[in-house]
């Protein structure tokens, strides 16, 4: 009986254990997945406020927070999705995070980079790149494309690769890369930048292209719109078209130079240059360039380098920098710019503004010259009036006055010198008669200091002035007779 009734309570026993089994086996996940749930009452969690841990190879990999804050290797997320972790992203490994299949296309991210690749090697990275805007920062307004705000940078592209592009902008309607600074930190132009590029190698700081607009605005309201520096070899500024500037200053100030001396010689050196009618190249790689079409007006670097070397500057142009591989085409959103045969074309540069200082000099050495010119001419024709003066009360139609008739008139006079002006010795002719005891022909400056003096003999006399030791200038000569002046005329001597 004993035994009978344990046979029963074993029984007993294992079927309230089937039947609690059965009772509970739907309130388990199973590992082949359950089916007949509701997600208002069933659910994979917690009911309390401690963590949903979940673990491999029994170590922590996630864990779910009370506020529902996800954390991926951090045990206090502070987001509704923190993931950390100490790898790098590299061309070969996946980083942090990584979005994509680690042999085709993918994005991966580390504590501080985004990366972009293909087949793991680095490629671009488009933001919606079809339209619409990418907000970086504190700042939201749909005009552009990508917005950054922040204390210092509000945007900040840097690049490893010499001939890559820190930061490239494009738009088809207003600013393709548009900065602003609320007033910086002095009159540091790094420091107070709307736009601030640098490149230590081949390429550009700041590089602007536009349809129709601008493609690099600069706008100051207390010191610098755009401020471009460039080392000696280089240039600061790189302008594929023409340059429009309703201003231009350079440094001129007499405190910034030594040296100093007067230009000299200066139509001699634009007689020495040959101005040219020619038509830019247009053929294979030269046309990236994007030089003007049509005849042009103007001289030749190789020709004036002869004569003027420091007005001359040797420097090249990159084929690749007129299309950089990769960009997408703004006038063709869907197709790509065709890659180009990296090629450097090396070329001379001619400064045709330090020109215009050698201009002026040949204008002013050209008016002298004019101004002497006219002189002597008038000059000239003042001798002939006086000749013709002299014939007429001489009667002499041979146009030459005689000692012997002048001296019935008792006439004394005096003529011009010739040549005047002049650089080394002059003329001056005067006649006496009879009558006359002394006579002499003295030479003053322009202050009335009297510098020669010539015993004249009755007659026709002919006195010669050498240069000697005057300097450039005008002078007075005057004729005197028996203590009385006669005449006076100017001449001038140039050296």
């Amino acid at each position: 009986m004993k035994t009978k009734i344990q046979h029963v309570c074993m029984l007993t026993l294992i079927a309230l254990t089937a039947f609690s089994f059965n009772s509970n086996a739907q309130n388990y996940w199973k590992l082949t997945g359950n089916n007949g749930t509701d997600p208002a009452i069933n659910f994979l969690g917690t009911s309390n406020g401690d963590p949903l841990v979940i673990r491999t190879n029994n170590l922590e990999r996630m864990r779910i927070l009370k506020n529902g804050h996800v954390g991926i290797g951090i045990l206090n997320p502070k987001a509704a999705l923190n993931v950390f972790s100490n790898e790098n992203v590299s061309r070969t490994s996946p980083g942090v995070f990584m979005l994509g299949k680690d042999t085709k296309y993918n994005m991966a991210f580390d504590n501080s980079y985004i990366q972009a690749r293909y087949n793991g090697l680095a490629s671009s990275l488009y933001l919606n790149s079809y339209g619409g805007s990418v907000i970086a920062g504190n700042y939201s307004n749909s005009s552009y494309g990508v917005v950054g705000a922040g204390i210092y940078e509000g945007l900040y592209g840097y690049t490893y690769d010499s001939s890559g592009i820190g930061v490239y902008g494009s738009s088809s309607h207003l600013h393709g890369v548009y900065g602003y600074s609320g007033g910086g930190l002095g009159s540091d132009p790094q420091a107070s930048s709307g736009v601030y590029g640098y490149n230590v190698s081949y390429g550009y700081g700041v590089g602007g292209y536009c349809y129709g607009g601008s493609g690099l605005y600069g706008y100051s309201e207390n010191y610098i719109g755009i401020f471009a520096k460039g080392n000696a070899s280089w240039y600061a500024g790189y302008f594929d078209g023409d340059v429009y500037s309703t201003g231009s200053y350079l440094p001129s100030d007499l405190k910034l130079k030594k040296n100093v001396k007067d230009l000299t010689s200066a139509m001699d050196i634009l007689n020495q240059l040959h101005p040219k009618q020619y038509e830019y190249r247009q053929d294979g790689n030269y046309k990236l360039m994007d030089l003007p079409k049509g005849n042009r007006y103007g001289l030749i670097a190789d020709e004036v380098e002869k004569v003027l070397p420091t007005l001359v500057k040797e420097t090249k142009f990159n084929t690749r920098d007129a299309q950089p591989e990769g960009l997408v085409d703004p006038k063709d959103r869907s197709a790509k710019k065709t890659s180009v045969k990296n090629e450097e074309i090396d070329f001379k540069a001619l400064n045709y503004t330090e020109l215009i200082p050698i201009i002026i000099k040949a204008i002013q050495e050209q008016q002298a010259t004019i101004d002497n010119q006219q002189s002597v001419i008038a000059n000239q024709q003042q001798q002939i009036d006086e000749l013709k003066q002299m014939i007429q009360d001489n009667g002499n139609s041979s146009g030459f006055a005689n000692p012997k008739q002048s001296s019935e008139n008792n006439s004394a006079y005096l003529l011009q010198n010739a040549p005047n002006p002049f650089t080394q010795n002059t003329n001056i002719r005067c006649y006496i008669p009879s009558n006359i005891q002394q006579a002499k022909l003295v030479v003053y400056n322009m202050n009335g200091q009297l510098l020669k003096s010539f015993d004249l003999s009755k007659g026709m006399n002919t006195v010669t002035i050498t240069a000697g030791t005057l300097s450039s200038g005008q002078y007075i000569y005057s004729l005197l007779a028996d203590g009385k002046k006669i005449d006076s005329k100017n001449m001038s001597l140039t050296k």
